[in-house]
């Protein structure tokens, strides 16, 4: 069960302490952790991994230089950039009126020399 101190919150099941959000803690001994699921089409996992290893150096990737690395139609790109976008996997700036891409923060680092998110 989850709840402060290893015991389920004042007036909540154990099935609803278990899946609150509002519950805070430490599972008890066997109790899996709750993990917020994220579904990805094959084509979104594609073009997240594809921007997150071409902006390893640490620069926004631009939406050609997506394309070319993914080989996607542009049909299918622009609606995957715009989807992983809207649900905030991806963050859209723009750099010399060119509109580019990057991983969203993920609080942490894929630079092995650095622990802190970008």
């Amino acid at each position: 069960m989850y709840a402060s101190g290893g015991r389920v919150a004042a007036g909540k099941t154990s099935h609803e302490a278990r899946y609150s959000p509002e519950v805070t803690g430490v599972p008890e001994r066997g109790d899996p952790p709750y993990v917020e699921p994220i579904s990805l089409t094959d084509t979104d996992t594609y073009l997240y991994e594809a921007i997150a290893t071409m902006e390893y150096t640490g620069q926004p990737v631009t939406r050609d230089e997506i394309k070319a690395a993914a080989g996607l139609d542009d049909a299918t790109l622009d609606t995957a950039l715009a989807e992983l976008t809207q649900r905030g996997l991806l963050t859209r700036t723009t750099a010399d009126g060119v509109p580019v891409y990057e991983p969203a923060d993920r609080g942490w680092s894929t630079a092995p020399e650095q622990g802190q998110g970008m």
